[in-house]
């Protein structure tokens, strides 16, 4: 179970600003003693020797510092972010798999991490320090060739459309849609850029499914639906209290 730490108030919180931080290493690095520097701009003498020794790796930032160096947790978040834009989207398990191979890869060693893998904790932790990044988002799986589609096929496919119904009257004219309702879709809970309208995830598998077609001309006349159920023979309980002038088949 993820832990939920909560911080007491006012505690932790940087009681100096960056600036008068940044003005004071300054003035050391120009002769003046860390204990003058640290009055004069109103900064911890401690903070300030770290800071001039270099022993600080995240600035500004309080408490303990990351497992994970902050321009690689930047670097992480950024390609998480892109490669839910391709849909190639990442879950936590597969993010925090992700970050062990790096290290094993890079033959570092994290010992926060138990065998290089960082918990669940870490995860849900790297998520609230990237606020552009959002696990609460269901997606929706497309295979491959639907991705592909792109803007200028659609344009291809409007203008032959528009020459083959050119001489065709209206009634005779039919838009016909499908709506596949899964049995078990199995959405899971994906990384994506912050403000992403429709979080997709590319997958070759499918699940089972029940088509439902609707068609209607273009004098607005709505035909009868079709149901297809999934199987070899039409059986009576799968109709039973279907909705009046639907036609059933299956596949």
């Amino acid at each position: 179970m993820v832990k939920n730490y909560k911080k007491k108030q006012n505690t932790g919180r940087l009681q100096y600003s960056q600036d008068d931080m940044v003005a004071a290493v300054l003035d050391v690095n120009e002769g003046m003693s860390e204990r003058a520097a640290s009055a004069k701009h109103n900064a911890p003498q401690s903070t300030l020797h770290h800071r001039i020794c270099g022993h600080v790796q995240s600035p500004g930032q309080s408490g303990r510092s990351t497992a994970l160096l902050q321009i690689e947790e930047v670097a992480l978040a950024q390609n998480l972010a892109t490669m839910g834009d391709f849909g190639l989207a990442f879950d936590l398990s597969e993010m925090r798999m992700f970050v062990k191979v790096h290290l094993d890869t890079m033959h570092r060693s994290i010992p926060q991490f138990a065998d290089n893998l960082p918990g669940v904790d870490w995860a849900h932790g790297f998520m609230q320090r990237h606020k552009d990044l959002r696990s609460t988002r269901h997606c929706q799986n497309i295979n491959r060739k639907r991705a592909a589609v792109s803007e200028v096929i659609c344009q291809k496919y409007f203008d032959n459309l528009q020459t083959s119904i050119a001489d065709i009257e209206p009634h005779l004219i039919i838009n016909y849609d499908e709506t596949n309702l899964t049995d078990d879709p199995k959405t899971k809970l994906m990384i994506f850029r912050k403000g992403t309208k429709h979080p997709e995830r590319i997958m070759n598998t499918t699940k089972s499914s029940t088509s439902i077609m609707f068609s209607v001309t273009a004098t607005g006349m709505l035909l009868d639906p079709y149901v297809v159920f999934k199987g070899e023979r039409l059986q009576d309980s799968w109709i039973m209290c279907g909705p009046l002038n639907t036609h059933y088949n299956v596949t």
